[in-house]
């Protein structure tokens, strides 16, 4: 028995046994419970220790009026461990993209099936931080648990480079991957994206050009067959859509927990200043490749799995994602992780729910 699971299996059954599917906001989602919940606090323990132990610190970030790339750049990663218990083999190749050479990195399973299923998951950081070195051990685990390969791509980051150019280098890695996937064992007709945040937005992204190409008639048919959405922005600018508008009334918070309160507001900040951030041009704000929620049609994207996190800021334009797809005939799974706020992928180990993601993936993978 894998000694993560050994040591967690308690918590690791809680999550993936106790779900119940209701429908929040017009949205139908799988609820996964605290496996531990705490009193006092409507947030998972993990997250209430995280944010009380950030109350007892200096926020380095609190004195500025504008966001500091460099510093933001600096902080420090949240903790994460490699649970994974059988080989992983880890490579960094260097590809050429249409904006030069690019960075990736390819995590492929020891032995297991022959074409296998290959995942393009691309890091978050608000597109204008981190890397795949953040994601790295919830990409092993993935891999591990399906025996698909899969991949990231250290893609460029703004404000250096703009909008549209970290996403044109994750699509050109999605084709350098579909093109080269007998080099990694991988089946060329299993090809899937995902991404964490930013990176959700990005995945979204590289289906969009995909379709772009398809009406060009550069392919027949897009290649991606299935995409990971893990608490994607999906919205560049927070401004009201008709089917969306963020309030802090759509959170069951109680007036006294402050912690709660300060983790769904948690990226209010950030989200003000990202639209210049990463576009550089007010009229790139509404682009559908930089805020997907503003498209008119999307009925051809690629089955979705979208995760939500229920005190995250970006919470809300998540469920107006999932409606829309709902809407438009996608066949989207949208699963809710209760007492979350943003960002858990990158603390595998340490937070059950991100060992539980990477199971819920794995399981798409498998069935591609």
């Amino acid at each position: 028995m894998r000694e993560y699971y050994r040591k967690n299996e308690i918590l690791l059954d809680q999550l993936s046994g106790d779900v119940e599917t209701k429908t929040i906001h017009d949205c139908e989602m799988s609820v996964k419970k605290i496996p531990d919940p705490m009193e006092g606090t409507v947030l998972d323990p993990r997250v209430y220790a995280d944010r009380k132990a950030a109350e007892q610190k200096e926020n380095p970030l609190a004195e500025y009026v504008e966001i500091p790339v460099d510093l933001v750049r600096k902080l420090p990663a949240a903790p994460s461990f490699d649970v994974t218990e059988t080989e992983v083999l880890t490579e960094k190749k260097v590809i050429s993209t249409r904006n030069g050479d690019t960075d990736i990195y390819v995590y492929t399973p020891a032995g297991g099936m022959d074409k296998k299923p290959m995942l393009l998951f691309i890091h978050g950081g608000a597109f204008i931080a981190g890397s795949t070195k953040v994601v790295e051990n919830f990409c092993k685990l993935i891999a591990e648990m399906s025996g698909a390969v899969v991949a990231g791509v250290d893609y460029r980051l703004a404000p250096e480079h703009y909008f549209p150019a970290g996403l044109y280098d994750c699509y050109d890695t999605m084709v350098y991957l579909y093109e080269h996937a007998k080099d990694f064992g991988a089946d060329k007709d299993k090809i899937a994206v995902g991404g964490d945040s930013a990176g959700g937005t990005l995945a979204i992204g590289c289906c969009m050009l995909e379709k772009q190409a398809v009406d060009e008639g550069k392919i027949k048919k897009s290649r991606i067959r299935y995409e990971a959405l893990v608490y994607p922005g999906v919205l560049v600018d927070n401004f009201k859509l008709d089917d969306y508008k963020w309030k802090m009334s759509e959170y069951d918070i109680p007036e006294d927990d402050v912690l709660a309160m300060g983790a769904a507001l948690s990226l209010k900040a950030m989200t003000a200043e990202m639209p210049l951030l990463y576009t550089g041009k007010d009229e790139h704000v509404k682009d559908p490749l930089a805020a997907p929620l503003c498209a008119e049609d999307l009925s051809y994207l690629p089955k979705t799995l979208n995760v939500l996190c229920e005190y995250d800021y970006l919470r809300l334009q998540g469920e107006a994602f999932s409606r829309k797809l709902v809407r438009e005939g996608v066949d989207v799974r949208t699963i809710l992780y209760q007492g979350m706020d943003h960002e858990f992928v990158d603390r595998v180990g340490y937070c059950p729910q991100a060992y539980d993601l990477a199971a819920e993936i794995a399981k798409d993978l498998v069935q591609l």
